[in-house]
């Protein structure tokens, strides 16, 4: 396991040769974005980036291979397929028919909780898929996939309907993720809160440990965390699956091993995360993106 960190940062021909030395590839005067492969060569690497002007960690994620997807206990399932918009899409109208608006905030739309079924144009011909974007939190299956893997682990469903004509869409569904009883532990993970119901929002792309944090005593084959990641109503819940779910997903060749990322019960803190954030530099977050630490 390790974390990848993608970099925004203009060189200098100097700046180049010194982080060539250090064996990150791939980078020259005219690209201001890549990638350096590890936590160490990116410690290694900070003095001289910090030198940049315009210097930002953009994004900071975990990579493993297949091994290590395969050996965890609980994985976080990523997007196997996507397709689609929920409908109505005007003015975000389907927020409106989908969700409990009373309890919903008005700029972070926190919490999202589904009263009434999706609506689409027509529904995506694969076997697990969520929408292409805003609601990625949300995973439909067709009627053979929910048969195969998801009902005999007594995981429930919901229709999914059309938008005009409101039916129900014949052999798909909706899959019934319940939300975690338990918050997660997420220090080192960058937040923001919302200025009008004061809710926590996580940055999506920036992990302080190569492995997503779990609740203390998971329970079940599917939940959804309590966490939201993202800001405004981009933003979503992150959806965890026990070893034989994932397992179950893989053999029907619904999802790859590479839709799966690790989990672990503690994610390793690191006391200096709060100090390493003053070099990150302002992004599309903004300086007020803090961390969570002690």
């Amino acid at each position: 396991m390790r974390l990848k960190h993608f970099i925004h940062a203009t060189l200098s021909p100097s700046q180049v040769e010194e982080l060539m030395n250090l064996g990150i590839k791939d980078i020259s005067t005219d690209k201001r974005n890549f990638s350096i492969a590890n936590t160490e060569l990116y410690e290694a690497a900070l003095p001289i980036l910090k030198e940049s002007d315009d210097f930002r960690l953009a994004l900071r994620l975990p990579e493993c291979n297949e091994e290590e997807a395969l050996a965890a206990d609980y994985s976080m399932l990523g997007y196997p397929h996507t397709g689609g918009y929920p409908k109505p899409d005007k003015d975000y109208g389907y927020k409106e028919i989908t969700y409990d608006k009373t309890k919903m905030c008005p700029l972070c739309c926190s919490p999202r909780i589904q009263k009434d079924a999706f609506r689409v144009t027509k529904a995506p011909h694969h076997k697990l898929w969520t929408f292409t974007s805003w609601v990625i939190d949300a995973y439909f299956a067709n009627e053979e996939t929910y048969e195969e893997v998801f009902r005999p682990l007594g995981i429930g469903c919901r229709p999914l309907r059309y938008y005009r004509k409101k039916d129900i869409i014949d052999g798909v569904v909706q899959i019934d993720i319940p939300v975690c009883d338990e918050p997660l532990d997420m220090l080192g993970y960058r937040y923001k809160i919302c200025p009008v119901c004061g809710s926590v929002r996580y940055h999506p792309g920036y992990m302080p440990s190569p492995l997503f944090p779990l609740p203390s005593h998971p329970s079940g084959h599917i939940y959804m965390t309590q966490e939201y990641f993202g800001f405004g109503g981009q933003s979503d819940r992150r959806v965890i699956v026990s070893a034989e779910l994932r397992d179950r997903l893989i053999a029907a060749k619904a999802a790859k091993w590479y839709h799966f990322a690790p989990c672990a019960h503690t994610p390793p803190r690191n006391p200096e995360m709060h100090i390493r954030t003053e070099f990150l530099g302002e992004d599309k977050w903004g300086k007020e993106y803090v961390d969570v630490c002690d």
